[in-house]
């Protein structure tokens, strides 16, 4: 995904806009909670986010007193009906996918308190990215003109130095090492002009720890040859944190639009591997009933709009049953995905009907790892808050709704060497939205099927022992399997057709 075109970005953004639908990452209650809370502030990000069609929501703290900083706790750290705050699902799971800082002062992250800093290391550290301009990347960091700062959230190793500038639009080049490019349609070399910069600080790239990505340099003022936007992720399951040393956010220009929209698919990209709950046995039934005073993630129970997911590993399996008992009121939808966490968006087996329980029916299971995604699809209401969007209706789902997860399946008998080479010519090939072609080369066929995501027989030929090629002309777009048997072996392979 690291080398996006822009021009298709524009095109699903444009279809996404058309069809009055919110572009939203899959896992996430919303894509980017934007903190400009107590000390800190700047322009609203809103056009930012929609210029790549991201949704956020708000903090918005107009006067630091007593009173807001309460709040803001509130919202960050707990509240009466939300144990651990609105950044992080009842385990702990990032709730947004991204968390912005604004510039102002360091201070705001030292009056979140070390009880709110660990929110946000939790967020960074199970998954969730996070990027900020100016102090938002000062607080990002660990050291300041090379000394330890307690109160930062320390997520990036490394250290900012002081200010050279302030008040001073400063032009960014995109260097030649640059992870921007292939983002928003940025080029090495490429210049963004005229970037405001107060007190920003930069990075100076020789002092920078191992795994640091500098992703634009400064290329005007007294700061020429500094870095201007530095880039750190730990390891496969963190988030990526980045820090942006001026202020292009809100900016109308689309330079600047694009610099802002290049920060946010970047970290997106980035975004920590899911966690897996743990592995279904055939015929074990998993209880996700903990809370998250309970401490134990593998059974907290889920949140609204995320994903829980588990792995199924078994030889050759037919007559896989995949069972979701929820409570009742709630829609829980199942998918299921090879080699792969499952979503909605790549899931070969599905089901997204409404009601709380659910079982997944499939033929058959080729040998292999298989994830299983458990989707909460409700969610909070929201209207206008004063400091952050008010949340009603349902808010027991803020710390998680209890189900039940049963896998069940049939063994099959495995013939390995003979497997293997019927596995090589067995080839599914779409020609045409409209046409595929299935290849079977000498392989004695016992039967050929087609099914459809929810385990629907859509098509079966008359096989013949001369056929080397079979044609299907699909009615519509849609995830299928197809099913080859021969003697006692099965052989399935996965397609995809879009509209």
């Amino acid at each position: 995904m690291n080398n996006r075109v822009f021009w298709m970005r524009e095109i699903i953004i444009f279809i996404c806009l058309a069809l009055g639908a919110e572009a939203k990452l899959e896992g996430f209650y919303c894509d980017v909670f934007q903190d400009e809370g107590t000390q800190i502030g700047g322009s609203d990000m809103k056009k930012n986010c929609d210029y790549i069609g991201y949704t956020m929501e708000h903090l918005n703290i107009s006067q630091n007193n007593s009173t807001n900083r309460k709040k803001q706790l509130e919202v960050i750290e707990k509240c009466d009906h939300d144990d651990n705050g609105y950044l992080l699902y009842p385990d702990n799971q990032p709730r947004f996918a991204i968390i912005y800082y604004h510039g102002g002062s360091m201070s705001h992250s030292r009056d979140l308190g070390e009880e709110g800093r660990k929110r946000i290391r939790t967020h960074y550290y199970n998954g969730g990215s996070q990027f900020g301009s100016c102090a938002g990347s000062y607080m990002l960091a660990t050291y300041f003109r090379g000394r330890y700062q307690e109160t930062y959230f320390r997520i990036w190793k490394g250290g900012m130095d002081g200010p050279n500038v302030s008040r001073t639009p400063i032009n960014k080049i995109i260097n030649a090492s640059s992870p921007f490019i292939g983002y928003m349609d940025f080029k090495a070399g490429d210049v963004v002009k005229s970037v405001f910069h107060n007190n920003g600080g930069s990075v100076d790239t020789t002092e920078m720890p191992e795994g640091t990505r500098i992703c634009a340099m400064h290329n005007s003022s007294s700061l020429k040859g500094y870095g201007a936007i530095w880039a750190w992720k730990d390891n496969d399951t963190t988030g990526r944190v980045l820090g942006i040393t001026g202020h292009p956010e809100g900016n109308s220009s689309t330079d600047q639009k694009r610099y802002m929209g290049a920060c946010m698919l970047y970290i997106t990209d980035h975004l920590g591997k899911p966690k897996v709950k743990g592995t279904l046995s055939n015929g074990g039934i998993v209880e996700m009933t903990k809370g998250t005073k309970d401490d134990d993630p593998l059974r907290t129970k889920i949140g609204d709009k995320q994903y829980h997911h588990f792995t199924l590993e078994c030889e050759t399996a037919k007559n896989v049953e995949i069972t979701v008992a929820g409570e009742e009121g709630y829609d829980f939808h199942v998918f299921v995905a090879k080699d792969t966490a499952a979503f909605r968006g790549n899931a070969e087996y599905a089901d997204s009907s409404s009601g709380h329980a659910k079982k997944l029916t499939i033929p058959i299971l080729e040998s292999g790892k298989w994830y299983v995604g458990v989707k909460l699809n409700n969610t909070v209401s929201t209207s206008s808050g004063t400091l952050f969007p008010k949340y009603t209706g349902d808010l027991k789902m803020l710390n998680g709704i209890s189900y039940t997860i049963e896998a069940k399946w049939e063994a099959v008998g495995i013939f390995a060497g003979k497997k293997e080479a019927i596995r090589n010519q067995f080839a599914v090939k779409l020609l045409t939205r409209n046409r595929v072609s299935i290849d079977v080369g000498d392989i004695v066929v016992s039967q050929l099927q087609v099914y459809n995501a929810q385990g629907r027989l859509c098509w079966t030929p008359e096989v013949s022992k001369k056929a080397t090629q079979y044609t299907w002309r699909p009615k519509g777009a849609g995830m299928y399997i197809v099913r080859l048997v021969s003697g006692k072996d099965i052989f399935t392979r996965p397609l995809t057709i879009v509209k």
